[in-house]
């Protein structure tokens, strides 16, 4: 996270259609699966939202941790 940025910076709208758009950039313009783009835009949401002060990491909003649940629950059952 940039040291002027914090967590609260980002409202769930933004950070999910962030994520939505990384993902499909990720598919679409690198070639990779739909779970492995939604991996990735995943990891790098964490990396952007980073901690709170106190150590704890930031809760990403629901509709977001659903996808990626779906996705990885589909490649770990095929």
């Amino acid at each position: 996270m940039h040291s002027n940025t914090s967590a609260k910076d980002f409202d769930a709208e933004c950070l999910i259609e962030r994520f939505n758009e990384r993902a499909a950039i990720m598919e679409y313009c690198g070639g990779m699966s739909r779970t492995d783009a939604e991996l990735a835009s995943y990891a790098e949401l964490r990396k952007l939202v980073g901690r709170h002060l106190s150590g704890r990491a930031v809760v990403l909003p629901i509709e977001i941790r659903r996808v990626v649940s779906a996705s990885v629950n589909k490649e770990f059952t095929k």
